[in-house]
């Protein structure tokens, strides 16, 4: 049986260090098509480019927006630990912080 390559979807999401400091989190977009991101990028943007990333992940979609909503909740609680270090030197960090559950 030959090897089947994954498909390839794309995200375009708010970049991790802005959204994960907003009010609500924003989702990121997702295409399936370098067409359908060509227009996502044209159509869908409500801020300015440089502030989102735009990228290749594995596939299928399905099961890429679940990898994403895992990974962004790591990063979001790594970025909110290293905020309340840089606010609070020295202090100890919050039981919510300190939990590797998300």
């Amino acid at each position: 049986m030959p090897d089947q390559q994954q498909p390839t979807v794309w995200k375009i999401a708010i970049r991790d260090e802005i959204r994960a400091r907003m009010a609500t989190y924003p989702t990121p977009s997702w295409a399936q098509t370098e067409e359908e991101k060509d227009w996502v990028l044209e159509h869908l943007l409500h801020r300015p480019r440089e502030d989102y990333v735009v990228e290749a992940v594995p596939g299928p979609i399905l099961d890429a927006i679940p990898r994403e909503q895992d990974r962004f909740a790591r990063v979001r609680k790594q970025l909110w630990r290293e905020d309340f270090q840089r606010r609070f030197p020295g202090r100890p960090l919050p039981a919510k912080l300190l939990s590797e559950d998300l």
